[in-house]
């Protein structure tokens, strides 16, 4: 009984428009703050904010505090999942689209204080923890020796490792980067072996002897 019940209150909170249309907006698997979701179910603020601390009770949405911002994404694999088989059931109108209002010339790569973020640093990110070169303690983080052979190539040695992390919510692409120590290291690696070449503004540069090596390691 008490599965049935929740059963269909989570069908309850899908059934609402304004609701469907944020959690097709989150199928992207980025991380958005309740003003930008509101704009993709084209309602207010505090519409959304209403609807969103619903979702987030029920399990539907994992919450994010960077700074004095709050972000929504979906909470796991599994609403992802949920979504995409109900839209193979049936089509539902897109969401509108969430635009970026950070510059091209940012957006690809930049630093964060002193670490790299961007596109390039979500990329690095993503390869690093989904080949199993990272352990997770909680919300922090190691690189492990897992990864010596990529690290020894930009010269950080051996006797580092595991080196502790964060991620940190990337502000354009709305995914996770390096931050804390490892972070830094990077950033100061990549720059060392001119992988990457500081610019104005926080901009960086891949250089193309950067590109291959990445493309090397399937970075």
């Amino acid at each position: 009984m008490e599965e049935s019940a929740a059963f269909s209150a989570t069908a309850a909170l899908l059934s609402d428009a304004s609701r469907a249309a944020m959690l097709l907006a989150l199928l992207d698997g980025k991380a958005y703050t309740a003003n930008e979701l509101a704009r993709a179910a084209g309602i207010t603020p505090q519409t959304a904010s209403f609807h969103l601390d619903k979702m987030s009770k029920a399990g539907l949405l994992a919450l994010l505090r960077q700074g004095r911002y709050r972000y929504f994404r979906l909470a796991g694999p599994d609403v992802a999942r949920t979504l995409e088989s109900i839209l193979s059931l049936q089509h539902a109108p897109l969401p509108r689209q969430i635009v970026s209002s950070c510059p091209a010339r940012l957006r690809a790569a930049r630093t964060c204080f002193d670490h790299i973020a961007g596109a390039l640093g979500v990329r690095i990110y993503r390869a690093l923890t989904s080949r199993g070169w990272t352990t997770h303690a909680g919300a922090q983080f190691a690189v492990t020796a897992a990864a010596a052979d990529f690290l020894g190539e930009l010269g950080i040695p051996r006797d580092t490792l595991p080196v502790k992390s964060t991620p940190c919510l990337d502000w354009s692409e709305r995914e996770f980067h390096f931050a804390g120590d490892f972070g830094r290291l990077l950033l100061q690696a990549m720059l060392g072996k001119r992988w990457v070449l500081a610019g104005k503004s926080r901009q960086l540069t891949l250089t193309e002897a950067g590109r291959r090596r990445l493309v090397a390691w399937e970075i």
